[in-house]
């Protein structure tokens, strides 16, 4: 009896379970069997043998406890609950764990709402790291009242520590070992506890350095083992510096060409006032009956707007071209219905069709009045609709004012007494395309020529799609032919004859290969030529193509009719380049661009561009020979703008496009590179790393696509226009023959291909 009741939470085995084992026992003796009788199965007891519990009542209410906490497992596995200390699952039938009975509010802020805490804790951990008795807490019926430690602030689990709500655990001292999280109770299971200030050894009394003689000990040949132990100082984690970035290999800048032979050039807001003036009479010059004929004037205007020569803002005797455009603006706004126009537009008809008899006037009269007349007509229909004071106007002024201050009040640009001067007639020109929108004729113009380039589109890509298609299959045919390598030789030949029969053979078939991508190659020019006329065509103004990383802007002008190619022109020192055919720039000059090639070039020397194109070889250290230009001169406003990014320049793309696309991805990357090179000096000094915003206006992914098309574009046409010259053909042929390029053919043979899209 006493043995039993040293174990209150132990079951002794039922009396029908002795029974039954006896009578199995017999039964085995009766038929001989010599199998060892099965023992009866006994539970493990809840708590230690050597428990000195002798109470009924603690057993019982432990046996409850785990009853409890075996029925609230609903979420978890069966028979499984968590602790929130060591986050493990533990046997709720083997295990007492007790369950938080408090509350804890729903959030931080005031007044909040309390909920019931769920968390448990297992007997180990609360012995462990509490110590709280879990078995004494049942027996003594404390459980129903119990609370947590962390609803007592005093939890210690590892979210507690990475939260900063519990000292962090406990380390050893430097040099003995590894960290030991807490101290071990006295007489509790675990490692042996450590003495503070004690010397281990580095092996134990049973390794093979006690086998060492007495000699080597006193000669020193090896360590002795029995010496004090020498403590180093900690050693701390010194984060491995990166390398510095590698900059991108250089990239020779292209050839450029000055927009304008003579000096000063003109200011930037007058440049883009010629640019607009010429896309939108390029755009709408079908509406224009005056300058549809064939006479050798309207060819010369025509000629030096598309290419922007300068001669005709700039001298006298360039009058009759200025007249001639203002004639084919004032046609667009004739073509409107005067029934159609409101009665506060009357007056400004009226006023427009005294202009055109003004105009007309003014063609064949030598009176300097009548050749006035028009200009200033056209100045008062500008200042009541608006368009002038505070527009164009104050542009005039500007451009007056710096003309002046480099050429001096007595330039021949000035106009005479009472006569408008050439910049004033740019302006007014300017000033009535404002007027012009408003035109009917202009209006239905741009609504059918956006529907015109989305159909021409959707033809073009599905052509592009088909040639893509065509190509991958022709190639495939080709390379099919191709025969396999040989492995041994037939009879009668050796492997080296086989060998060079194979290698004649494929050599032919990748001769057929490179003939076929050629082709290939001609027909994707072609259609991008086609995309190229489609979005040219349509345009309502001008505008930049887009930004480099430099700050470079780059413009991508409309072809016309009249244009030459710049490989057929000749020019002289004070001649323009022309402007068709070309990329314009505004900015800095590729040469004068702030990158050190000296970083990744062996050489030291730089190839620059000088202004009439040829690239030269000079040494950095003569730029201090060179003579300075004086203060004040036109030399040095222009050295001044060009280092500034004012400068206006050109690029050829049928020569240098490709050049100049590997040049802007250089220049993209050369920017990144001193990025990456900052930060890594701000590393280097130990300061804090900065956050780099990347802006999405120095993504050069646009600007890219936009110039191959058009470089591809260029090369197209160059190439037809050699091949129809080459045959003497008509049409195109004879207009490159005189150095111009028609585009009236190309919109024929583009419809040409719509339809037999169309009918395929």
């Amino acid at each position: 009896m006493a043995k039993a009741a040293s174990s209150p939470l132990s079951s002794a085995a039922p009396a029908s379970d002795v029974e039954m084992e006896d009578k199995d026992s017999s039964a085995q003796q009766q038929n001989g069997s010599t199998r060892k009788p099965r023992e009866a199965t006994k539970k493990r007891p809840a708590v230690d043998a050597g428990s000195d519990s002798s109470d009924d009542e603690e057993a019982t209410a432990i046996s409850r406890a785990k009853a409890k906490n075996s029925a609230v497992s609903n979420s978890s596995k069966a028979g499984q609950l968590y602790c929130h200390q060591d986050h493990t699952g533990h046997d709720a039938a083997k295990e007492v764990l007790l369950r938080c009975t408090g509350s804890k509010p729903v959030s931080t802020k005031p007044g909040a709402p309390h909920k019931a805490c769920i968390l448990m804790y297992c007997e180990k951990c609360l012995k462990k790291h509490y110590e709280e008795d879990a078995r004494k807490i049942i027996a003594q019926g404390e459980q129903d009242e119990w609370k947590c430690p962390s609803c007592r602030n005093i939890c210690s689990c590892s979210s507690a520590i990475a939260a900063g709500e519990a000292p962090p655990p406990k380390r050893a001292p430097p040099g003995q070992g590894k960290s030991i999280q807490y101290s071990r109770a006295e007489g509790a299971k675990g490692k042996k506890r450590r003495v503070k200030n004690a010397v281990h050894r580095g092996d134990s009394d049973s390794s093979l350095s006690s086998l060492d003689s007495d000699e080597e000990r006193r000669g020193g040949g090896l360590p002795n083992r029995n010496a004090p132990r020498i403590k180093h100082p900690a050693t701390t984690n010194v984060k491995r510096a990166s390398p510095p970035p590698r900059p991108p290999k250089t990239v020779e800048p292209p050839k450029t060409f000055p927009l304008a032979g003579v000096s000063p050039t003109p200011s930037t807001s007058s440049i883009l006032a010629r640019l607009h003036l010429r896309a939108f009479v390029l755009r709408f010059l079908p509406l224009m009956p005056s300058l549809q004929g064939s006479s050798m004037k309207v060819t010369q205007v025509l000629t030096y707007l598309s290419d922007d020569l300068l001669w005709m803002w700039s001298r006298r005797d360039a009058e009759y071209a200025q007249r001639i455009l203002l004639r084919g603006l004032l046609e667009l706004i004739e073509k409107e219905d005067e029934a159609d126009i409101f009665a506060e537009r009357q007056s400004r008809r009226s006023m427009v069709d005294l202009v055109d008899n003004q105009m007309k006037r003014a063609m064949t009269s030598s009176n300097r009045e009548e050749v006035v007349k028009p200009w200033l007509t056209l100045r008062e229909i500008v200042e009541a609709e608006e368009v002038w004071n505070g527009g164009w106007g104050d542009r005039v002024t500007e451009w007056e004012l710096e003309r002046e201050e480099f050429e001096g009040p007595e330039s021949e640009l000035r106009g005479r007494k009472g006569e408008p001067g050439p910049d004033e007639k740019l302006a007014l020109l300017c000033a009535l395309i404002e007027l012009t929108y408003n035109a009917e004729c202009v209006r239905q113009n741009l609504i059918e020529g956006v529907e015109t380039e989305k159909q021409t589109m959707v033809a073009l890509n599905k052509k592009k799609f088909k040639q893509r298609h065509d190509w991958n299959e022709t190639k495939q045919t080709i390379l099919a032919k191709k025969p396999p390598k040989p492995t041994a030789p037939s009879k009668g030949t050796t492997l080296v004859k086989l060998a060079e029969v194979w290698r004649s053979e494929v050599q032919e078939i990748d001769e057929e290969v490179a003939e076929a991508e050629k082709e290939s190659q001609k027909e994707t020019f072609e259609i991008q030529r086609y995309i190229y006329l489609a979005q040219s065509s349509n345009r309502i103004r001008f505008a930049s193509s887009g930004k480099d990383a430099k700050g470079n802007t780059y413009y991508l002008l409309s072809p016309c009719n009249h244009s030459s190619f710049p490989s057929n022109s000749t020019l002289g020192i004070n001649d323009d380049y022309p402007l068709s055919w070309s990329i314009l720039i505004h900015g800095t000059p590729f040469d004068l661009s702030p990158v050190d090639t000296s970083t990744n070039n062996k050489s030291k020397t730089k190839k620059l561009t000088n202004g009439n194109g040829n690239g030269a070889t000079e040494d950095p250290s003569a730029e201090d020979k060179k003579p300075v230009a004086a203060i004040g001169s036109v030399e040095e406003r222009e050295v001044s703008r060009a280092k500034n990014g004012d400068a206006w320049f050109l690029v050829d793309p049928e020569k240098e496009g490709d050049l100049m696309i590997e040049w802007i991805e250089y220049a993209a990357k050369w920017v990144s590179y001193e990025r990456k090179k900052a930060a890594y000096e701000r590393q280097k000094e130990g300061k804090p790393e900065l956050a780099v915003i990347e802006d999405p206006k120095e993504d050069p992914s646009e600007l890219l696509n936009q110039l191959r098309v058009y470089v591809e574009y260029v090369k197209a046409a160059r190439e037809l226009a050699k091949v129809e010259a080459k045959n003497k053909g008509k049409g195109r042929a004879a207009a490159m023959k005189d150095k111009t390029y028609t585009v009236e053919s190309d919109e024929d043979e583009l419809d040409d291909d719509e339809d037999e899209l169309d009918s395929d």
